[in-house]
């Protein structure tokens, strides 16, 4: 067995620990948004929680525990997927409608674009941390 070959099981831990990642932030923001009083329909306070952790969630596993960008992408689709399940348990069916389409674009303001966004930092510092390093070439 090669060394690619090998290293194939780490990957799938990395996507399931970022996913993991990724579920704890957002139960961490409705925690906090139902012990501070801001739980209800207005999920706004709530997802700005969120949105925070998880961009810095994203900035510390890429650019300081060194995962890669495709492994926090691989999460995201797996973290998408399980909103997507969220969103058509809540609606009573799993079906593509003007509803879905409505939380799916309000909920990835708040759950992709920060996860993204933090990515592509820690990437980029990671980056030009290693190409600053003696040894980073």
């Amino acid at each position: 067995m090669n060394r690619r070959e090998a290293g194939g099981g780490r990957g799938l831990r990395r996507v399931a620990a970022a996913t993991g990642g990724f579920v704890a932030c957002v139960l961490v923001a409705a925690l906090i948004a139902a012990l501070v009083g801001s739980w209800g329909r207005d999920l706004r306070r709530a997802g700005a929680v969120a949105a925070l952790l998880l961009a810095a969630a994203a900035f510390q596993l890429a650019g300081r525990r060194g995962y890669r960008v495709g492994e926090l992408l691989a999460a995201l689709v797996a973290a998408e997927l399980l909103f997507a399940g969220v969103i058509a348990w809540y609606a009573g069916a799993p079906r593509v409608d003007r509803f879905f389409l409505s939380w799916c674009l309000g909920g990835n303001l708040y759950l992709a674009v920060p996860w993204l966004a933090g990515a592509a930092l820690g990437a980029w510092l990671a980056r030009r941390r290693s190409s600053r390093s003696p040894s980073g070439g």
